[in-house]
């Protein structure tokens, strides 16, 4: 994806995160965990159900980043500001 920005965050969960307790899509959040600790980002899926192309982030997987890695010692906070700051400083690392 040519303008991809990890920052580009929704700042609250869509209608249908499956991070929302009684979402339909619940059952994928063991996978989406999985995923964002070990893989990826997770792009958010409300953009796909309405067949675009998925550009914001989904801001339940960015909100269990977060904690885990301010957690781990990664972020000195668990705030996108932070993510964003500690991201920039890894960039800019030789």
């Amino acid at each position: 994806m040519d303008n991809y920005d990890p920052n580009k965050v929704r700042p609250a969960k869509c209608k249908t995160c499956p991070y929302r307790g009684q979402s339909a899509l619940a059952d994928l959040v063991p996978e989406l965990v999985t995923m964002a600790l070990t893989q990826s980002n997770h792009f958010c899926h409300a953009e796909q159900l309405q067949g675009l192309s998925p550009t914001w982030h989904c801001r339940g997987t960015r909100d269990i980043q977060l904690q885990a890695f301010y957690k781990m010692g990664v972020l000195e906070e668990p705030t996108d500001q932070c993510w964003a700051e500690t991201l920039a400083k890894l960039r800019s690392c030789p």
